[in-house]
């Protein structure tokens, strides 16, 4: 396995673990604790958590821009990274800071003003849309590289005799 595959499958990996985990397991569970905390507070303490998953997952994208173009050797995954990239940058540089923005200036636990609320919903709706999209880009990435070693696996090897040059067999007969 050449090193730019070994480095284009460990970015895929730290990508979809930060937005999976971190969305399945840390997240929910940080939301989850609401009968300790109020629901402000959570806003709080996830958006610095949710940032650095963010950076992680952006990070991990431009590992993968970098060496699509030879781990897959096709023109398309080069496309498809650098779309990622912009993805998770649009969601680290715009998205995130406009939720949490509008999530600072109202207080969730009476809904008001609604405005803010309604701001921060439909900013943290894109947000899951976005996060989808690249989860199904990136899976669109593994699939493409489990079929080309599938393909490295199954290519038969050639018996001796079809190594030899037509002309050479010709003129040894």
């Amino acid at each position: 396995m050449k090193p730019l595959s070994v480095l284009g499958l460990l970015a895929c990996a730290a990508a979809m673990g930060a937005q999976l985990v971190g969305r399945v397991v840390v997240l929910p569970e940080l939301a989850a604790q609401s009968n300790l905390i109020d629901a402000n507070l959570i806003v709080s303490l996830s958006e610095p958590l949710h940032l650095r998953l963010a950076e992680v997952v952006l990070a991990a994208h431009l590992l993968i821009a970098a060496s699509a173009g030879r781990w897959l050797e096709a023109r398309w995954a080069t496309s498809v990274a650098l779309v990622l990239v912009g993805l998770s940058g649009l969601q680290r540089f715009v998205i995130l800071p406009a939720m949490y923005g509008a999530w600072s200036m109202a207080d969730l636990v009476a809904s008001r003003p609604i405005e803010h609320v309604l701001t921060g919903d439909r900013m943290q709706w894109q947000d899951n849309m976005l996060v989808g999209v690249m989860t199904l880009l990136q899976l669109a990435l593994l699939v493409a590289a489990a079929r080309m070693m599938r393909g490295l696996k199954a290519a038969p090897k050639t018996p001796a005799a079809e190594t030899i040059e037509p002309a050479t067999l010709a003129a040894a007969a």
